[in-house]
């Protein structure tokens, strides 16, 4: 049995992957390998993290960055990006007042300097208070709108972009308090479309049903009105009703992108007034392949009646039942939020199952390439390995027209070439 190796539409995405499912850490940044250790001894695999260890949540941060093509300087970030604390999490490995130089010789004088910034910033003032509360869907769509189908500095109708558009974060930036201190921070454009980034990144890897609990996220909007605190952890594991804000999230991070790059077109190049550091200004922002390409925003309704759908899918285990409605059930999930894996993947082992082999196939490669473009999973019952493996067995089984019929048979399953 053989994964498809001829003209196979995911082998770059795979391949680009495969350092991280094999833990060749080495490979994919020389100083990766020293770098782990060094927060395995900081006693970053010991403190808790929401569905799991705080080592592994930032491991995972650092991967999804990685394979959205994220620069190493913003990867180490990414690996870094709360080992000072900040103002969501008290998760100090490092302390600000003295490890500074400490860090700063592990990864850089920049990447240090962006895991500082990140750690004194007010972020949910910043993400929530500042920008999403603030705007629509409509007003999202408007402005990733504007900027569609026309090139930075242009002109239309005489008139320049820059005069016509709508800016989502002054040239100037934004002024935030130090949640420390209290002192102004100025935040460029630039950084706050990084931190967007960051904050997608982050989290994608930890949430699911657990935190809708604690902030009575029902209508799937992620307002954090709630105050469940007694909601006891974990939980069911239910896949957590996170993905409308993350849609939005991506609109927003191409929106401000877009405002970068038409501005600085049109100053020529010159740097943005406020700039705490100018190499600030040549960071290199990816725009993740999630959400085609965050051009697309998931209504919260289509959200929660996908994931309904899902989970109620999930428990059918009587074979007749699991024909008759989990697979259409699946497939409304599939069609109503075409944005994640795990649906796609379990309607594959089903027409395995059936020895619909073609449909089975598609699905499983659906779902695969979607693991790969969001570099962590949704249902957070089984890690993105775990799901990413399942995959590839369910498309090479698929691929090869068979499947086992019977329950030793199943298990026996494993082997990806």
């Amino acid at each position: 049995m053989g994964e498809h190796k001829e003209a196979d539409p995911l082998a770059a995405k795979l391949a680009k992957c495969r350092p991280f499912l094999r833990k060749d850490y080495e490979s994919i940044d020389p100083r990766l390998p020293g770098l782990l250790k060094i927060l395995q001894a900081r006693g970053a695999g010991e403190c808790w993290h929401k569905h799991g260890t705080f080592f592994a949540h930032l491991l995972d941060t650092y991967r999804i960055l990685k394979l959205w093509g994220s620069s190493d300087t913003v990867a180490l970030f990414g690996l870094f990006h709360s080992s000072y604390s900040n103002s969501y999490v008290n998760l100090a490995i490092f302390a600000p007042d003295i490890d500074r130089s400490v860090l700063r010789g592990l990864i850089g004088d920049e990447a240090e300097e962006l895991v500082h910034m990140f750690c004194i910033i007010p972020r949910q003032e910043l993400v929530f208070d500042r920008l999403l509360h603030k705007l629509s869907d409509d007003d999202l769509r408007a402005g990733l709108k504007q900027y569609q189908g026309t090139k930075a500095g242009s002109e239309v109708n005489g008139k320049s972009t820059h005069d016509k558009r709508r800016l989502f974060v002054p040239t100037e930036g934004i002024v935030l308090k130090h949640i420390r201190t209290g002192e102004d921070v100025v935040l460029p454009r630039r950084l706050v479309a990084l931190f967007v980034l960051l904050t997608m990144a982050d989290f994608i890897d930890q949430l699911y049903g657990w935190q809708d609990a604690l902030f009575k996220n029902d209508d799937g909007e992620f307002r954090w009105a709630g105050n469940e605190w007694h909601a006891l952890w974990p939980g069911s594991c239910k896949p957590g009703l996170f993905l409308t804000l993350i849609s939005r999230m991506g609109v927003l991070l191409n929106i401000l992108l877009h405002e970068d790059a038409a501005e600085r077109a049109e100053l020529h190049g010159a740097a943005l007034t406020g700039l705490p550091e100018p190499h600030f200004g040549s960071l290199e922002i990816p725009v993740p392949a999630i959400f085609n390409n965050c051009t697309e925003i998931l209504p919260a309704v289509d959200q929660n009646r996908s994931r309904e759908q899902y989970w109620e899918a999930m428990h059918f285990e009587q074979r007749d039942r699991i024909v008759a409605t989990a697979v259409p059930l699946l497939k409304s999930a599939c069609k109503i939020n075409p944005f994640v894996a795990e649906p796609h993947l379990v309607l594959a082992q089903i027409y395995c199952m059936e020895g619909k082999f073609e449909l089975a196939e598609a699905e499983a490669t659906e779902g695969v390439r979607l693991l790969l473009d969001w570099a962590t999973n949704w249902d957070k019952r089984m890690t993105w390995e775990g799901w990413l493996s399942f995959g590839r067995v369910l498309r090479e089984n698929a691929h090869e027209k068979t499947w086992p019929q019977s329950a030793f048979g199943v298990l026996s399953l494993g082997l990806v070439k």
